[in-house]
């Protein structure tokens, strides 16, 4: 992973002829009510208690990534989809989906960027 200065970051932003896809971590998303990646494996661990594969991980095992892949993308698209629908929008959200000429093409949340 590459750490760059802020200055250098708008630099890059502003002379690419492409617009950039933005990555921000949990704090981002966390004040607008979206849970962070161990309040996501604390829900996923307790609607799909039932579910042999997370039955089957040892305590150790049990983390966000490993749990998201235990269920299936129809169950992960809408667990994000409910947590998400219910969030509510802050600054970060409002600074990057503005409509001026640096608006971003896409713009991910993820809450454990490791």
């Amino acid at each position: 992973m590459n750490i760059e200065t802020i200055e250098y970051l708008a630099y890059l932003i502003k002379n690419n002829k492409t617009k950039p896809i933005i990555f921000l971590g949990a704090g981002a998303s966390k004040s607008g009510g979206i849970p962070d990646a161990k309040e996501i494996s604390k829900i996923i661990l307790d609607r799909f208690a039932d579910n042999p594969k997370i039955k089957a991980l040892k305590e150790e095992e049990k983390t966000y990534a490993v749990l998201m892949d235990t269920i299936t993308p129809a169950q992960r698209n809408d667990l994000l989809k409910e947590l998400i629908d219910d969030a509510k929008i802050n600054v970060t959200h409002s600074l990057f989906s503005s409509n001026d000429e640096t608006r971003f093409d896409r713009l991910l949340f993820n809450s454990e960027l490791r």
